[in-house]
């Protein structure tokens, strides 16, 4: 370690290229003198013996260190040369095997060639004499009764030249058309009687000719003209399929071929014909459902005629051919649906609110009725964009969606409700009783918003992914409602401060707290059952219409402005020692009282302002002990609160500590 330091506090000096000794001592010594302008000799001379001395043992070190890599690569270089001997040695005995392999392989291929030559002599007069029977059996042909017939006549005659044989490829190709009409005809009336075999037997001549396909046609025109007689188009598809197939696999040689006719003629003949008569002078609303419905059974239909068919390509064209004019209109359709589908709920909630005139206590503007509704809307219209359209168009239509998702739940129903709610709330200085009717807003809105969320993460996310732009539209509309709920809330709070004040003023007196006579019995003030019993009141409403996530917040803001009412009420009395005991039982009624709340900080103001009041009851030789005893006060609180004892401004007035 000592080595490595030393050699850190010259590693600039040494690395240099080149190493100049000379620039290296001069540093040396301006390190050892430092500033200073005398220097001395002896200091400096011991001083390059230790640095000669260092520089000595960290050679040492390095060449120790040198020796040990030195070592480590003359042990490998002995590993890889003999490495390199030993696949030498491999090397020399696979190319000794690859001779003899070559030397056998020539062998071998001699012998080859001599055999082949004694099959040529063998085969030679075979050949000849087979040529000799050929021509022999064609002779015989001619010499027999028999009229001549040739199965390949008429591709025969299509390889003539035509200047030559030109009326007579006319003949030969009109006979054959001829001929396979007659079959056709008869492939149809086996058809028509049942006659399976017959019916394998003319495709089996024709299937080197075009009235193969005659035949194909014709089966296929044969079976539609026997179906469709129900309403349900697509299981009268999968089952005419299903039925048709068996038939179809012992008629013809290539069966998928023939049952893929049928199915094209299905979709684009009778299938497109049932869409055209569902669809047809819809409006928006229903189209979209019907459109997606089809869609829906159709996908399922494809899948279970997969079996029946060469591949999923055929398929995937004939889908697009029949659904492809219908898909082209739908986000037009889809968003004209969406919006009059809102637009009507909305204007519904609206004429049912102005024809109840006023609301009813437990009414408010905001309706989760009507918010689920559409809601349940927009989930089906994503649900549809997800199925129907492409993953790449169906993400831009869902932001589409969104944006009016927001508008018409948020902007036209959500904040309308609060912000409506806000104009109806009483001034703060009211001094009639606050109404708390607009507390379920809350619960409400958040409600809405809770369910917006889960839309979000199940509906809209997977189509969407995360997009920043919808996120942050996400985002800032929660915001914004949560921000016009906390105005909303304080409005309220405010309210029921600015009345729970009133009562206090109107209803506390002044002998209250400084009695002439001094009674036996000390109870709560009248001032005090009004405001708990008004409180207990709201807190009521405020439990039953607030949901718990928000309950907390609410009673916890609820119960500071109870408590600063009552802190500054309390500070416009005189207090004498009935007087006091009559405070302190109206502030155990209201510790009492909050604690039922749950709200720990607010048991803990009243708690401290119970301790507060103590003062008004201790005897003014231990005020000051009992001053002094509240360390965790201002000074400026407690100096109040004492100069509110009848015996801070009376004739007893001996107290040096304000």
């Amino acid at each position: 370690m000592e080595d490595d330091r030393y050699f850190a506090t010259h590693v600039q000096d040494l690395e240099q290229d080149p190493f100049d000794a000379v620039n290296f001592v001069d540093r040396l010594a301006w390190r050892i003198t430092g500033t200073t302008d005398t220097i001395d000799a002896q200091h400096l001379s011991q001083r390059f013996q230790e640095e000669i001395s260092g520089l000595h043992m960290l050679r040492e070190h390095f060449q120790n260190r040198i020796d040990v890599v030195e070592a480590q690569i003359s042990h490998e270089k002995q590993k890889s040369l003999q490495a390199l001997r030993d696949q030498h040695a491999r090397n020399a005995e696979v190319m000794n095997k690859a001779r003899e392999l070559q030397g056998t392989l020539q062998l071998m291929s001699s012998k080859a060639f001599q055999f082949c030559g004694y099959v040529e002599a063998v085969h030679a007069p075979r050949a000849r004499a087979y040529e000799a029977l050929q021509l022999m059996k064609h002779f015989d042909e001619f010499q027999a009764d028999q009229p001549l017939s040739s199965d390949n006549l008429k591709s025969i005659a299509q390889g003539l030249p035509k200047d030559k044989f030109g009326e007579v490829q006319a003949r030969i190709a009109q006979k054959s058309d001829e001929i396979e009409r007659v079959l056709v005809e008869e492939f149809v009336k086996a058809m028509r009687n049942g006659d399976v075999g017959k019916m394998k037997q003319v495709v089996e001549v024709l299937k080197e000719f075009k009235g193969s396909l005659a035949c194909v046609d014709a089966f296929v025109e044969q079976i539609q003209s026997r179906t469709f007689r129900s309403f349900d188009i697509f299981a009268e598809i999968l089952t005419l399929c299903q039925k048709t197939y068996p038939i179809v696999a012992q008629i013809f040689p290539d069966p998928k071929q023939a049952m893929a006719k049928l199915i094209l003629n299905l979709f684009q003949g009778s299938l497109k014909d049932a869409m055209d008569i569902k669809l047809q002078n819809r409006g928006a609303g229903a189209y979209v459902t019907i459109l997606h419905e089809c869609y829906i059974r159709t996908q399922k239909l494809m899948a279970s005629l997969k079996r029946f068919t060469a591949g999923p390509e055929f398929l995937s064209m004939l889908f697009g051919s029949v659904f492809g004019p219908y898909l082209s209109g739908y986000k037009d359709k889809e968003r004209t649906r969406v919006v009059k589908r809102c637009s009507s709920i909305l204007k519904a909630h609206i004429k049912k609110q102005m024809g109840s005139q006023d609301l009813k206590p437990e009414e408010t503007l905001l309706s989760e009725e009507v918010a689920i509704n559409m809601l349940q809307e927009f989930k089906n219209a994503f649900l549809r964009c997800a199925e129907i359209m492409a993953k790449k168009e169906s993400a831009k239509f869902a932001e589409e969606l969104l944006d009016l998702l927001l508008l018409h739940v948020f902007k036209e129903h959500v904040e309308y409700g609060i912000q409506e709610t806000v104009k109806g709330l009483k001034e703060p200085q009211s001094k009639t009783i606050a109404e708390t009717t607009f507390f379920p807003v809350v619960r409400q809105a958040a409600v809405i918003t809770e369910l917006f969320l889960k839309l979000f993460e199940g509906s809209i996310v997977p189509l969407v992914g995360n997009t920043v732009a919808c996120i942050t539209k996400r985002n800032s509309t929660v915001a914004h409602v949560e921000a016009l709920l906390n105005d909303l809330i304080e409005l309220q709070l405010n309210s029921l401060a600015s009345h729970m004040s009133y009562l206090l003023e109107t209803h506390q007196k002044r002998s209250d707290f400084k009695p002439e006579a001094q009674n036996g019995l000390v109870s709560c003030t009248e001032a005090c059952s009004a405001v708990v019993q008004f409180v207990s009141k709201q807190v009521e409403v405020i439990r039953n219409s607030v949901d718990l996530k928000n309950l907390e917040l609410i009673l916890s803001d609820l119960g500071d402005k109870l408590y600063k009412a009552i802190f500054t009420h309390i500070q416009g009395f005189i207090y004498n020692s009935t007087g006091a005991l009559v405070l302190m039982c109206d502030l155990n009624e209201y510790r009492y009282y909050v604690d039922k709340w749950g709200i720990a900080t607010t048991v803990t103001k009243f708690d401290s302002l119970k301790v507060l009041a103590k003062l008004l009851l201790v005897d003014p030789e231990k005020l000051m002990e009992a001053r002094l005893s509240l360390k965790g006060v201002d000074r400026k609180v407690v100096d109040s609160f004492v100069q509110l004892r009848v015996d801070y401004r009376g004739e007893k007035v001996t107290v040096p500590f304000i």
